[in-house]
């Protein structure tokens, strides 16, 4: 691989897209695992920590559990973290799912010791007990992670715990803590202000309009974002915000030649007023979708993996 053979993120979240067309599993986790060894062979937005969640999955698809472990255990021997996703937080459910039941207790223990268990760790180990049907398991984590998070001030956190634990509950015949509504979260400090980002929906551009549209009109970077990857984290954040406040989330989706051809006389950078007008254009044409999905669902943003695992953690923990 040469230094002109850069990786970017979007290529690494459409590698199992690759691999479905015919490219060599090997081949692809080589490639990206020498972009997170070597800076040189990346593009600005490739988040080495989410890169190495994304080789053990496409791993873990491929059959090969054991490697897939090895590289989430790689990434938090050498410190690789991402910015929205901690590697290890992987590694108790690949233990679980590997029947290394003892050890992937221990692993999570061992990162609630350390600090590093944030409500995340707690769900997707949670899910993965669940899974196995050990749902006593399941309860209890959530029920110590929603403490935790209380006791450390992660309100958030724990309404977000709150969903897994009121499934795992019904499960189990037990009274039901209903999850905390939305409409009764705490005003974020970081959120973004909804109405000064789009009114009466959250627009989101696919990778390659969003590319076109920036090209065009650069200034709109203060609007939707700077490139995609903050774009995709602008929309969850944006689509976050509005369900706290008691406003049904909508995602409109853009793609530049409907626009260019909703506002063909606009030169200069689109005003407000016209990105609210293609909003309603969308609206009435249907091309939107209700926020947010299921954690299991493939995200919205097309990259073909979960949400859970993809734009989900954006929304909280950006």
């Amino acid at each position: 691989m040469s230094s002109n053979d850069l990786v970017s993120l979007g290529e690494l979240e459409y590698a199992r897209r690759a691999i479905s067309s015919g490219t060599s599993v090997d081949a692809l986790v080589d490639r990206f695992l020498a972009a997170v060894a070597d800076p040189a062979l990346r593009t600005r937005d490739f988040d080495a920590g989410q890169a190495m969640v994304v080789v053990s999955e496409i791993l873990e698809d491929a059959g090969r559990l054991d490697e897939a472990l090895a590289v989430l255990r790689r990434a938090d021997a050498e410190g690789i973290r991402g910015e929205y996703l901690d590697p290890a937080v992987w590694v108790p459910p690949m233990l679980h799912r590997l029947g290394r039941y003892e050890e992937a207790a221990a692993a999570f223990r061992e990162l609630v010791k350390a600090g590093r268990a944030d409500w995340t760790a707690y769900e997707v180990y949670a899910e993965q007990l669940e899974i196995g049907n050990d749902l006593a398991g399941a309860l209890k984590i959530l029920l110590s992670g929603q403490d935790r998070l209380l006791r450390q001030g992660h309100r958030r956190g724990a309404e977000i715990l709150a969903v897994p634990l009121s499934r795992v509950q019904r499960a189990m015949g037990l009274p039901v803590d209903e999850p905390v509504d939305q409409d009764d979260w705490e005003e974020w400090d970081d959120e973004p202000d909804v109405r000064e980002i789009f009114t009466g929906g959250v627009l989101h551009w696919p990778q390659a309009d969003f590319g076109r549209l920036l090209t065009r009109w650069p200034g709109l970077a203060e609007r939707i974002g700077a490139d995609w990857d903050e774009h995709r984290t602008r929309t969850e954040k944006a689509s976050a915000a509005f369900t706290a406040r008691g406003i049904p989330a909508v995602l409109c989706h853009a793609d530049y030649a409907s626009f260019t051809a909703f506002a063909p006389d606009i030169v200069d950078e689109p005003p407000k007023e016209t990105l609210d007008g293609y909003i309603n254009q969308l609206h009435r044409q249907g091309a939107t979708t209700r926020w947010p999905p299921e954690r299991n669902a493939r995200c919205w943003c097309g990259s073909g993996r979960k949400y859970k695992q993809c734009c989900r953690p954006r929304g909280f923990t950006a």
